[in-house]
């Protein structure tokens, strides 16, 4: 038979080792119980032997390994403990008062407090199932309703309360749930999920039906600017209508944190944020963009700070995919915008280097003319005086033979 165990006070921090001598207890209790010793220490109907008992019922779920434990099993031991710590019972003073005692009961009770929680988790999703399950397919009509006015339509979610209630136990119970109970309920949250994800893509298209009904002259009027259409002094209306958009809100009374969870709640504000993104750009470089259909190009213009700013944007690939999920057909007119300032460069950097092969060609000459080379015709015009220009040219031609 194994030692009785003695815990020394500094081993309650090293919880291996409580759970060892926990374990040598256990053994301990197990030959006791069936040793002629008990008989004669514990009668069948003594108080000693059901204080025993208990002992053994906490030892048995605290030397557990915790995904075997059921809550059964964990409720019994929990009520063990609360008898053994009540009163004038054998192992009081040991349970309330020793440090082990007190980790023992301890564990028993965290134990006991995860698996009802689990359990609490686990009967709540099913629950929020069961909501879903009663729910009709969630489409863009579904959640609409037209202002009296006709100016504009409205989100209503039928039994949107309820429907947040159920977001709010998914999410809960994929933060806090096992992963055992995970695998259990894989059916309930698949129909939470599916729910979930049919009102985001619902929300989609009404934020674009929204945008294309409120704002039906966006596409006509960024295929004018194209065009060259929109000149310098007549550009009001099209400030005025980006400006409009960049101010829209598509659900400024829905709390999409609510209805759909962090993760889609990110991705739909993502793709609305992308529309007044772009718009926001394209408004500070309106005036650029005029000059720049009107084929009115120079370098100054094609390195302007706002022009710059605005092609990183809609050139950016995650940026126009979140404007193609939201609104395919304005992605497609922004896509037209890129075009035109990337037909820009292109036409300023042709001319600019038109007479590159001819500079080239003379530098390497045998004997190079640098009079012939330096004609207004072939490099342009240099802000410099007759001694700077000689040395910039004998710079760029050493630099040329020395590569």
């Amino acid at each position: 038979m194994d030692q009785f165990p003695v815990f020394r006070s500094d081993s309650i921090e090293k919880k291996n080792d409580v759970t060892a001598g926990f374990s040598k207890l256990m053994r301990f209790l197990n030959v006791f119980h069936t040793s002629p010793v008990a008989k004669i220490c514990a009668g069948d109907k003594s108080a000693l032997k059901d204080d025993l008992v208990r002992l053994t019922s906490l030892l048995q779920v605290a030397t557990s390994d915790p995904s075997a434990v059921n809550l059964q099993d964990a409720e019994a031991a929990e009520q063990a403990k609360s008898i053994l710590i009540k009163g004038k019972n054998t192992f009081q003073t040991a349970i309330t008062i020793y440090p082990a005692g007190v980790f023992l009961a301890e564990t028993v009770s965290k134990l006991t407090s995860k698996l009802r929680q689990g359990a609490a988790l686990v009967s709540e999703i099913q629950g929020a199932a069961e909501f879903a399950g009663t729910l009709k397919a969630i489409t863009r009509d579904s959640i609409m309703k037209e202002r009296a006015d006709g100016s504009d339509v409205e989100v209503s979610i039928p039994q949107q309360s309820k429907f947040a209630d159920m977001v709010a136990k998914f999410v809960c119970f994929e933060e806090k749930a096992s992963d055992d109970a995970k695998k259990e309920c894989s059916a309930a949250l698949s129909a939470i999920q599916e729910r979930i994800k049919q009102l985001h893509d619902a929300l989609l298209e009404l934020a674009a039906f929204k945008f294309e009904k409120k704002f039906p002259d966006f596409e006509e009027t960024l295929g004018m600017l194209v065009a060259g259409k929109v000149v310098e002094g007549k550009a009001t209306d099209f400030l005025q209508l980006l400006g409009d958009i960049v101010g829209y809100q598509c659900f400024p009374k829905l709390n999409l944190l609510k209805v759909l969870g962090k993760d889609l709640a990110a991705k739909l504000e993502a793709s609305l944020s992308s529309v007044q993104a772009v718009c926001r750009s394209m408004q500070a470089a309106a005036s650029k963009l005029i000059t720049l259909a009107a084929d009115s190009v120079d370098e100054g213009l094609l390195l302007e700070e706002r022009l710059v700013s605005l092609f990183s944007t809609i050139a950016g690939v995650a940026m126009m995919s979140e404007l193609e999920a939201v609104l395919p057909k304005w992605a497609t007119s922004v896509t037209a915008v890129k075009h035109l300032i990337e037909g820009s460069v292109t036409k300023f950097m042709k001319a600019s280097t038109a007479t590159f092969h001819k500079f080239v060609v003379q530098i390497m000459e045998t004997e190079i003319n640098l009079e012939a080379v330096l004609q207004t015709g072939v490099v342009g015009t240099m802000d410099m005086d007759d001694k700077d220009r000689n040395l910039c040219i004998k710079l760029v031609v050493s630099a040329i033979y020395c590569h």
